[in-house]
Protein backbone atom coordinates (compact mmCIF):
# COMPACT_ATOMS: atom_id res chain seq x y z
CA UNK A 1 0.00 0.00 0.00
CA UNK A 2 1.39 3.45 -0.95
CA UNK A 3 1.62 6.45 1.12
CA UNK A 4 2.11 9.21 -1.90
CA UNK A 5 1.14 10.00 -5.38
CA UNK A 6 4.19 12.13 -7.25
CA UNK A 7 3.70 14.49 -9.76
CA UNK A 8 6.39 13.72 -12.26
CA UNK A 9 7.85 14.99 -16.18
CA UNK A 10 7.34 12.03 -18.87
CA UNK A 11 10.28 9.85 -17.92
CA UNK A 12 12.48 8.64 -21.43
CA UNK A 13 13.66 5.15 -20.80
CA UNK A 14 16.62 4.48 -19.38
CA UNK A 15 18.73 3.79 -15.73
CA UNK A 16 18.36 7.90 -15.26
CA UNK A 17 16.41 10.55 -13.09
CA UNK A 18 15.18 13.80 -14.88
CA UNK A 19 15.69 16.50 -13.08
CA UNK A 20 14.40 20.23 -14.12
CA UNK A 21 16.65 23.14 -14.08
CA UNK A 22 14.89 25.19 -12.02
CA UNK A 23 15.11 22.62 -9.34
CA UNK A 24 18.71 22.30 -9.22
CA UNK A 25 19.10 26.16 -9.34
CA UNK A 26 16.01 26.80 -6.95
CA UNK A 27 18.18 28.85 -3.87
CA UNK A 28 15.56 28.47 -1.41
CA UNK A 29 16.22 24.59 -0.99
CA UNK A 30 18.87 23.32 1.56
CA UNK A 31 21.48 21.09 0.03
CA UNK A 32 20.25 18.12 2.17
CA UNK A 33 16.97 19.17 0.85
CA UNK A 34 18.21 18.80 -2.37
CA UNK A 35 19.45 15.90 -1.86
CA UNK A 36 16.36 14.04 -0.69
CA UNK A 37 14.03 15.24 -2.92
CA UNK A 38 16.30 13.78 -5.67
CA UNK A 39 15.64 10.61 -3.66
CA UNK A 40 12.37 10.73 -3.66
CA UNK A 41 11.86 11.41 -7.04
CA UNK A 42 13.75 8.34 -8.61
CA UNK A 43 11.43 6.27 -6.42
CA UNK A 44 8.17 4.66 -7.86
CA UNK A 45 4.98 5.74 -6.57
CA UNK A 46 5.17 2.00 -5.00
CA UNK A 47 7.75 3.23 -2.66
CA UNK A 48 6.13 5.01 1.02
CA UNK A 49 7.91 7.46 2.15
CA UNK A 50 9.25 7.52 5.67
CA UNK A 51 11.71 10.17 7.68
CA UNK A 52 13.22 7.76 9.59
CA UNK A 53 14.70 5.88 6.32
CA UNK A 54 16.58 8.97 5.20
CA UNK A 55 18.14 9.13 9.01
CA UNK A 56 19.68 5.85 8.25
CA UNK A 57 20.39 6.56 4.59
CA UNK A 58 22.77 9.27 5.08
CA UNK A 59 23.51 9.26 8.75
CA UNK A 60 22.09 12.31 10.29
CA UNK A 61 20.15 13.44 13.33
CA UNK A 62 16.33 12.60 13.10
CA UNK A 63 15.99 16.55 13.55
CA UNK A 64 18.61 17.48 10.95
CA UNK A 65 15.96 15.14 8.90
CA UNK A 66 13.09 16.70 9.63
CA UNK A 67 14.16 20.32 8.85
CA UNK A 68 15.21 19.15 5.60
CA UNK A 69 11.59 18.04 5.17
CA UNK A 70 10.02 21.19 6.47
CA UNK A 71 12.50 22.86 3.86
CA UNK A 72 10.53 21.08 0.87
CA UNK A 73 6.68 21.55 2.20
CA UNK A 74 8.06 25.41 2.73
CA UNK A 75 9.15 25.45 -1.02
CA UNK A 76 6.07 23.46 -2.19
CA UNK A 77 7.82 20.71 -3.09
CA UNK A 78 6.00 18.17 -0.86
CA UNK A 79 2.75 18.78 0.89
CA UNK A 80 2.01 16.33 4.02
CA UNK A 81 -0.83 15.33 5.12
CA UNK A 82 -1.31 13.91 8.96
CA UNK A 83 -3.44 10.77 9.42
CA UNK A 84 -4.13 8.51 12.91
CA UNK A 85 -1.11 6.30 11.64
CA UNK A 86 1.38 8.04 9.43
CA UNK A 87 1.46 10.73 7.25
CA UNK A 88 -0.15 10.57 3.03
CA UNK A 89 2.34 12.64 0.59
CA UNK A 90 2.16 14.77 -2.30
CA UNK A 91 4.99 15.39 -4.22
CA UNK A 92 5.62 17.64 -6.90
CA UNK A 93 9.32 18.72 -8.54
CA UNK A 94 7.59 21.85 -9.99
CA UNK A 95 7.45 23.29 -6.51
CA UNK A 96 4.31 24.57 -6.74
CA UNK A 97 1.85 22.80 -4.04
CA UNK A 98 2.63 25.58 -1.79
CA UNK A 99 0.45 28.26 -2.91
CA UNK A 100 1.74 30.48 -0.16
CA UNK A 101 5.53 30.39 -1.83
CA UNK A 102 5.74 32.56 -5.31
CA UNK A 103 5.94 29.66 -7.84
CA UNK A 104 9.06 30.42 -9.59
CA UNK A 105 8.39 31.16 -13.59
CA UNK A 106 10.05 28.78 -15.93
CA UNK A 107 11.67 30.32 -18.71
CA UNK A 108 10.99 28.56 -22.08
CA UNK A 109 13.22 26.45 -23.36
CA UNK A 110 14.92 26.06 -20.62
CA UNK A 111 17.01 22.28 -19.86
CA UNK A 112 16.65 20.11 -17.51
CA UNK A 113 19.86 17.51 -16.89
CA UNK A 114 19.33 13.35 -16.93
CA UNK A 115 21.93 12.16 -14.54
CA UNK A 116 22.27 8.31 -15.32
CA UNK A 117 23.76 5.66 -13.45
CA UNK A 118 27.45 6.32 -15.39
CA UNK A 119 27.26 9.76 -14.44
CA UNK A 120 26.75 10.72 -17.84
CA UNK A 121 25.22 14.29 -18.37
CA UNK A 122 22.14 14.19 -21.07
CA UNK A 123 20.24 17.64 -21.86
CA UNK A 124 16.78 17.87 -23.32
CA UNK A 125 14.50 20.86 -23.50
CA UNK A 126 11.77 21.29 -20.80
CA UNK A 127 8.96 23.25 -22.16
CA UNK A 128 6.28 23.25 -18.88
CA UNK A 129 4.26 26.53 -18.42
CA UNK A 130 3.53 28.06 -15.61
CA UNK A 131 -0.05 28.20 -15.64
CA UNK A 132 -0.29 24.63 -16.21
CA UNK A 133 1.89 24.54 -13.19
CA UNK A 134 -0.73 26.47 -11.23
CA UNK A 135 -3.61 24.31 -13.03
CA UNK A 136 -1.89 20.85 -11.75
CA UNK A 137 -1.22 23.00 -8.24
CA UNK A 138 -5.23 23.40 -7.78
CA UNK A 139 -6.40 20.11 -8.74
CA UNK A 140 -3.94 18.72 -6.05
CA UNK A 141 -5.53 21.46 -3.91
CA UNK A 142 -8.71 19.93 -4.50
CA UNK A 143 -7.67 16.10 -4.45
CA UNK A 144 -5.64 17.04 -0.93
CA UNK A 145 -9.23 18.66 0.50
CA UNK A 146 -11.39 15.63 -0.69
CA UNK A 147 -9.16 13.53 0.91
CA UNK A 148 -9.21 15.32 4.07
CA UNK A 149 -12.97 15.41 3.94
CA UNK A 150 -13.25 11.68 4.50
CA UNK A 151 -12.24 11.82 8.02
CA UNK A 152 -11.15 8.95 10.07
CA UNK A 153 -12.56 6.40 7.19
CA UNK A 154 -8.93 6.97 5.47
CA UNK A 155 -7.32 5.57 8.70
CA UNK A 156 -9.16 2.32 7.37
CA UNK A 157 -6.57 -0.06 5.20
CA UNK A 158 -9.25 -1.50 3.26
CA UNK A 159 -10.55 1.98 2.46
CA UNK A 160 -7.67 3.69 2.30
CA UNK A 161 -5.85 0.98 -0.58
CA UNK A 162 -9.92 1.39 -2.59
CA UNK A 163 -9.15 5.35 -2.29
CA UNK A 164 -6.01 4.58 -3.87
CA UNK A 165 -7.43 2.08 -6.24
CA UNK A 166 -9.58 5.30 -7.93
CA UNK A 167 -7.49 7.81 -7.43
CA UNK A 168 -5.13 5.90 -9.76
CA UNK A 169 -7.96 5.24 -12.05
CA UNK A 170 -9.16 8.82 -12.56
CA UNK A 171 -5.56 10.46 -12.81
CA UNK A 172 -4.55 11.57 -16.15
CA UNK A 173 -1.14 10.18 -16.64
CA UNK A 174 0.42 12.65 -19.02
CA UNK A 175 -1.15 16.02 -16.78
CA UNK A 176 -0.76 14.08 -13.78
CA UNK A 177 -4.39 15.92 -12.75
CA UNK A 178 -7.26 13.63 -11.28
CA UNK A 179 -11.19 13.83 -12.39
CA UNK A 180 -12.08 14.97 -9.00
CA UNK A 181 -16.05 14.96 -9.82
CA UNK A 182 -15.64 11.37 -11.07
CA UNK A 183 -13.08 9.91 -8.17
CA UNK A 184 -15.98 11.59 -5.55
CA UNK A 185 -18.70 9.95 -7.43
CA UNK A 186 -17.20 6.25 -7.61
CA UNK A 187 -15.97 6.63 -3.95
CA UNK A 188 -19.39 7.73 -3.21
CA UNK A 189 -21.18 3.79 -2.75
CA UNK A 190 -17.66 2.62 -1.11
CA UNK A 191 -18.04 5.17 1.50
CA UNK A 192 -21.92 4.57 1.95
CA UNK A 193 -21.36 0.92 2.57
CA UNK A 194 -18.54 1.38 4.91
CA UNK A 195 -20.37 4.08 6.78
CA UNK A 196 -23.24 1.67 7.27
CA UNK A 197 -21.25 -0.90 7.76
CA UNK A 198 -19.75 1.18 11.17
CA UNK A 199 -22.85 2.34 11.74
CA UNK A 200 -24.37 -1.23 12.15
CA UNK A 201 -21.76 -2.52 14.31
CA UNK A 202 -22.17 0.02 16.78
CA UNK A 203 -26.15 0.18 16.76
CA UNK A 204 -26.15 -3.28 17.59
CA UNK A 205 -25.45 -1.73 21.28
CA UNK A 206 -28.40 -1.05 21.84
CA UNK A 207 -29.45 -4.79 20.88
CA UNK A 208 -27.24 -6.20 24.07
CA UNK A 209 -28.50 -3.71 26.25
CA UNK A 210 -32.40 -3.97 25.53
CA UNK A 211 -33.63 -4.74 28.77
CA UNK A 212 -35.75 -1.82 29.68
CA UNK A 213 -34.72 1.47 27.97
CA UNK A 214 -37.09 4.39 26.54
CA UNK A 215 -37.98 4.41 22.52
CA UNK A 216 -36.74 8.08 22.98
CA UNK A 217 -33.16 7.48 24.78
CA UNK A 218 -32.83 5.11 21.32
CA UNK A 219 -33.78 7.90 19.00
CA UNK A 220 -31.32 10.37 20.25
CA UNK A 221 -28.72 7.17 20.28
CA UNK A 222 -29.44 6.94 16.55
CA UNK A 223 -29.38 10.34 15.71
CA UNK A 224 -26.06 10.81 17.74
CA UNK A 225 -24.09 8.04 15.94
CA UNK A 226 -25.54 9.62 12.66
CA UNK A 227 -24.67 12.57 12.51
CA UNK A 228 -21.11 11.59 14.05
CA UNK A 229 -20.76 9.22 11.33
CA UNK A 230 -22.22 10.53 8.32
CA UNK A 231 -21.74 14.56 8.69
CA UNK A 232 -18.60 14.94 10.80
CA UNK A 233 -16.95 11.58 8.92
CA UNK A 234 -15.47 9.87 12.53
CA UNK A 235 -15.47 6.15 13.44
CA UNK A 236 -15.86 6.04 16.91
CA UNK A 237 -14.70 3.42 19.77
CA UNK A 238 -17.11 0.52 20.79
CA UNK A 239 -16.47 1.13 24.07
CA UNK A 240 -16.97 4.76 24.29
CA UNK A 241 -19.92 4.20 22.37
CA UNK A 242 -21.24 1.90 24.98
CA UNK A 243 -20.52 4.14 27.63
CA UNK A 244 -22.58 6.69 25.65
CA UNK A 245 -25.95 4.72 25.46
CA UNK A 246 -25.87 3.98 28.73
CA UNK A 247 -25.82 7.68 29.44
CA UNK A 248 -28.69 8.06 26.85
CA UNK A 249 -30.28 5.58 29.28
CA UNK A 250 -29.75 7.31 32.07
CA UNK A 251 -31.02 10.74 30.53
CA UNK A 252 -33.99 9.18 29.26
CA UNK A 253 -35.11 6.75 31.24
CA UNK A 254 -38.03 3.95 30.78
CA UNK A 255 -41.11 4.38 32.79
CA UNK A 256 -41.10 1.81 35.30
CA UNK A 257 -43.46 -1.18 34.78
CA UNK A 258 -46.00 -1.34 36.54
CA UNK A 259 -48.29 -4.94 37.51
CA UNK A 260 -51.52 -5.53 37.27
CA UNK A 261 -53.21 -4.25 40.25
CA UNK A 262 -51.00 -1.15 40.66
CA UNK A 263 -52.05 -0.17 36.95
CA UNK A 264 -55.94 -0.66 37.46
CA UNK A 265 -55.35 1.49 40.70
CA UNK A 266 -53.73 4.19 38.66
CA UNK A 267 -56.58 3.77 36.00
CA UNK A 268 -59.29 4.17 38.22
CA UNK A 269 -57.59 6.99 40.12
CA UNK A 270 -57.02 8.91 36.59
CA UNK A 271 -60.82 8.38 36.54
CA UNK A 272 -61.78 10.04 39.45
CA UNK A 273 -59.35 13.05 39.43
CA UNK A 274 -61.35 13.40 35.56
CA UNK A 275 -64.84 13.24 37.31
CA UNK A 276 -65.66 9.82 35.22
CA UNK A 277 -65.94 7.27 37.94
Amino acid sequence: MSNRKTIKVPLVKGTFTTILHRMITDTRLTDLGYRILTHILAQADSYNLRQGDYVKRYGKHKDTIRKAFNNLIECGYIRRHELKRGHYYYISEFGNLNTEVPVIVEEKNESSIEINNEQNLVVHDETAKENSQLDTSDNKMKLSNFITSLGDFIDDDSFFNRLNEKISEFTNENSQTTDIASLKAAMKPILEREQNRVYRNLHSITDKRANNYSNKAKAKFEEYLKDLIYNKMEIPERKDESSRWLKFQCDYPAKPKLDHETMVQDAISEAIADGDY
